[in-house]
């Protein structure tokens, strides 16, 4: 058994285990063969680590550029329409194409509850989609309350299907992502994604 160690830190990357010919003799030649053939083993994964690295950041660089400019260009269409829903309607689709998301709602307040003005996407659920129609209740709304009350994104890797008093309508739901959309004069409204189906959420990160 040989340990496959990292040349630069000394880090185990695990365990070469060989056969020993039972025709030859197991002495120090054979030994340093064999820690030879470790040390080959051992730089190889290596060198695969490091490349694989190497694509992941190029990936998460050549991502964050396509962001940039899919976000230039949306911020230039903000002086060409007056028209809020427009923009975000823009915004919805900008962002369902760069990250891999479910369905996008965006809320606005009414009294007491809460009603959908632009939406990308499907429910996913009749009841959830007549639920929505009717308005949601404020209070009970928590996705909903809580980002329009801290003014910050609220956000859940793994939804929890009472935060919302529709247990029975989101089954389907796996995680959520809610940001308020800031005026001068407060809360405007509230953008939100969910993902639905058997995978778990996206980690969220606050933009």
């Amino acid at each position: 058994m040989l340990p496959l160690r990292q040349t630069d830190t000394g880090t185990l990357l695990g365990l070469l285990i060989t056969g020993i010919n039972p025709r030859k003799r197991l002495d120090e030649d054979y030994r340093d063969f064999l820690r030879l053939l470790a040390a080959q083993v051992a730089s190889s994964l290596q060198s695969a680590r490091l490349a694989r690295e190497l694509q992941q950041r190029n990936a998460e660089l050549a991502a964050r550029n396509r962001a940039l400019a899919a976000f230039d260009e949306w911020t230039r269409d903000l002086t060409a329409t007056g028209e809020p829903y427009d923009l975000i309607g823009q915004a919805q689709s900008l962002l369902k194409s760069l990250i891999p998301l479910g369905t996008a709602v965006y809320y606005e307040r009414s009294g007491e509850r809460w009603y959908v003005r632009q939406m990308l996407g499907e429910y996913g659920d009749e009841q959830l989609r007549q639920a929505h129609d009717a308005g949601l209740a404020h209070e009970q709304t928590s996705n909903l309350r809580i980002p329009f009350e801290t003014g910050q994104p609220y956000y859940q890797h793994l939804y929890n299907r009472a935060t919302d008093h529709l247990p029975d309508h989101t089954a389907h739901v796996t995680a959520t992502a809610m940001l308020p959309l800031r005026s001068p004069h407060g809360v405007r409204g509230i953008l939100g994604w969910h993902c639905s189906g058997a995978r778990a959420g996206p980690r969220w990160s606050a933009p």
